[in-house]
């Protein structure tokens, strides 16, 4: 009965050499991306509480605040 490939001796071939293990660098996050989303976050909820609290009539508020909210979610893709 025929021996399969995976079964017969490797003679004559060398053992292939241990890959080489290196440390990966430990990145570091930039010290304004916490506070950049923290405060843009932040300042929009509050800008859109205020806009429905006082209901002031004025969109711009509220497209001001979803924008910094915004802004937020994107600087936190910064965030590692």
């Amino acid at each position: 009965m025929p021996v399969s490939r995976s079964k017969r001796k490797r003679d004559g071939r060398r053992p292939k050499p241990p890959a080489v293990v290196t440390k990966p660098k430990r990145r570091r996050t930039p010290r304004y991306v916490p506070i950049v989303f923290f405060a843009a976050s932040g300042i929009g909820v509050v800008l859109i509480l205020l806009t429905y609290i006082f209901w002031n009539g004025r969109p711009l508020t509220l497209f001001t605040g979803l924008g910094l909210i915004g802004l937020a979610f994107a600087v936190s893709t910064q965030w590692y």
